[in-house]
Formats: structure tokens, C-alpha cells, sequence
């Protein structure tokens, strides 16, 4: 728990046997309130078209980020074709809603992930974590897991 990846995107999660998600590269990897997404000489670090509206702005990255970063992922994913500039969230949740087979579940909690401010978001991450009976596997073991290995 408080760990970031600060670089979700699709080539940084891969397929595993047997069905198995797991995401990699953890080079900016940090500590959660740690630090914002610029280098030393004031560049952007990581993918700036997933990453979440507060870390585009400057501003320190924080768990709900990743989580709407891997939302972005997830609708280009939906979608078949990635985005090629930095996602509009009220553009994204307007595709979302013309997408009538994808069950109501998962498009609410794309729509929550895909929340702009931060601190709304944070708290759409514990709603979506408890409608898909999230919790600890998620905060632990698959970071930390990933982390170790």
C-alpha cells in the first residue's frame, strides 16, 4: 500500500498464463506523495496521454492516478483503436455511454475512474474496488508481489 507505478499503460501490463494480469516495468516507481511526474530538468516523466489530470498539472501523483490511468487503458481496450492525444474524460464517458453491450457494471466504474478531480476519484476507487470485492490483493499483493520478484 502507498506504492505508485506512475507508468500504467498497455505496454506496461501483460498476459500471463492462464488468464493472468500482471503489470510490469517499475522504473517510476514511488512511494505514494513522494514526488510529481518531472525529472530533474523539468520534463515530463512517463506517459503523459494516460496519465491522470493532477499529474499532467504538475502535481503529485497519488494511487488514484494509476487507477485512472488503467482506466484509460481499459477504454482504449473497449474501443479497438488507442488514443492519440491526451484523453478527454467527458469525451471518454460519452463513448462509454453509447457502448450498450458493455455491462452497466463495468461502465460505471470506468465513469467513476475516469472521474477529473483527484479527490473525488479517490473515493470512486474505494466504491469500485468494493463492487468487484477488492481490496487488499490489490493494495499488496500484486504490487508488492511485483515488486519483490
Amino acid at each position: 500500500r502507498g506504492i505508485l507505478h506512475r507508468d500504467i499503460k498497455p505496454s506496461n501490463v501483460k498476459l500471463m498464463e492462464r488468464d493472468v494480469v500482471k503489470v510490469i516495468d517499475f522504473g517510476l516507481v514511488k512511494k505514494e506523495g513522494e514526488s510529481t511526474m518531472t525529472g530533474s530538468e523539468g520534463r515530463f516523466l512517463g506517459s503523459y496521454k494516460y496519465a491522470a489530470p493532477e499529474v499532467r498539472e504538475g502535481k503529485k501523483a497519488e494511487a488514484a492516478s494509476d487507477w485512472y490511468s488503467a482506466a484509460v487503458m481499459t477504454v482504449e481496450l473497449l474501443l479497438g483503436q488507442p488514443y492519440t492525444k491526451v484523453v478527454d474524460p467527458a469525451d471518454v464517458r460519452s463513448k462509454l455511454g453509447k457502448m450498450t453491450a458493455l455491462p452497466s457494471r463495468l461502465r460505471d466504474s470506468l465513469e467513476l475512474l475516469l472521474e477529473e478531480d483527484v479527490v473525488v476519484r479517490a473515493g470512486n476507487v474505494e466504491r469500485v474496488k468494493g463492487m468487484y470485492g477488492l481490496g487488499k490483493v490489490v493494495d499488496e499483493s500484486v504490487v508488492v508481489g511485483e515488486l519483490t520478484n
